[in-house]
């Protein structure tokens, strides 16, 4: 990872953050530079890859430093304490390190190469990672550095045994559920023996009916298609993208996914994140992650139905036998499929689902 500035969050220039992969920068800096803004970063989407549609957001730095400061009041980060830059500036929950590293005067530590999973030993209070570099971990039985505090978790699901076999190892996790348009994290919340899944809303959001107001709200969204783009300037409110559940006095969220949360099979209601947490499960005892992907296809017979893209044919035995030994899986007809490799994008997320 190149050398990043701090005191970039201390001036009224742009920053441009774009992944490698994108064909044609020149053509984003071009855009972003017709919007007129000042003080703002310009970032892609976690989940932009280099063919299609290119989702693209206005973040100021005021938004960005409200955010950053909500998580270190969270953590109660001093400047005696550094984070490691464990995810790629041009993502969000990477932009958010340096922001929080700012805010606390204290330099990151900054790679000079790409991720390696033994990179999480490296003597530090504070660490990103998505689930997938969490299970790598796991698998290898790293346990953390003395100085650590909190390993911040969040940018997909994460099944309950991954997290419990990562805090068997010592590991502080703290479940976040973050995204762009609100410069990195809406709720975030340290796992506990007690830990029921629902997360703590940070205090600089707040709900109004359906809507959310924010103090670190994204400024427009940039969509490109093709040689063209279009700017939708926020309206100083956010719909959140996934359906939830919060308690009664609105300061903790349960997200559930995108629609409702569930899938009829067979005329039968089943919840996505309790399946999915059921096949992860399974995945982690086979030790095949990274190996497989779920994803809902329609089927005129049986509504929607569960088809399990798998690397293997051995992988797709093992886990018939499995899914024929749970109570709530063996109810659903999955199909298989066996495909070359398994689809990641962003930092490694794995599109469930």
């Amino acid at each position: 990872m190149a050398a990043f500035d701090l005191n970039i969050f201390s001036t009224d220039d742009n920053l441009h953050l774009i992944p490698p992969y994108i064909d044609d920068p020149d053509f984003l800096v071009k855009g972003w530079d017709d919007q007129g803004l000042k003080g703002h970063v310009f970032i892609c989407s976690s989940g932009t890859s280099s063919q299609g549609e290119i989702k693209t957001y206005a973040l100021s730095k005021t938004a960005l430093l409200e955010n950053a400061a909500a998580v270190n009041k969270l953590i109660n980060a001093s400047s005696s304490d550094k984070w490691l830059c464990s995810l790629p500036a041009f993502h969000v929950g990477g932009l958010s390190i340096f922001a929080r590293s700012y805010l606390c005067r204290s330099q990151p530590v900054i790679l000079d190469r790409k991720w390696k999973d033994e990179d999480a030993l490296i003597d530090i209070e504070f660490f990103s990672v998505v689930p997938t570099q969490l299970y790598r971990m796991v698998q290898k039985k790293l346990t953390p550095p003395k100085r650590h505090k909190a390993l911040f978790v969040g940018g997909d699901f994460l099944s309950s045994g991954l997290r419990e076999q990562a805090r068997s190892l010592g590991w502080n996790i703290i479940l976040t559920y973050g995204m762009t348009e609100v410069c990195s994290q809406f709720a975030s919340s340290f796992v506990t023996d007690s830990f029921d899944n629902y997360l703590d809303i940070l205090p600089i959001h707040s709900f109004e009916g359906d809507l959310i107001r924010s103090k670190s709200l994204y400024t427009s969204r940039i969509i490109f298609h093709g040689k063209d783009y279009e700017t939708f300037v926020s309206a100083n409110m956010f719909q959140l993208p996934d359906k939830y559940k919060l308690n009664s006095n609105k300061t903790k969220i349960k997200p559930l996914g995108r629609g409702d949360g569930h899938f009829k099979h067979k005329g039968k209601l089943y919840h996505k994140f309790q399946v999915l947490d059921l096949i992860q499960n399974i995945l982690l005892e086979l030790n095949a992650l990274e190996n497989c992907q779920v994803v809902l296809e329609k089927n005129e017979e049986l509504g929607e139905v569960p088809v399990l893209l798998v690397t293997k044919e051995k992988l797709k035995t093992a886990l018939e036998n499995k899914i024929l030994a749970s109570n709530y899986l063996k109810g659903l007809d999955f199909y298989f499929r066996i495909v070359e490799h398994i689809d990641s994008y962003g930092v490694g997320k794995i599109k469930n689902f």
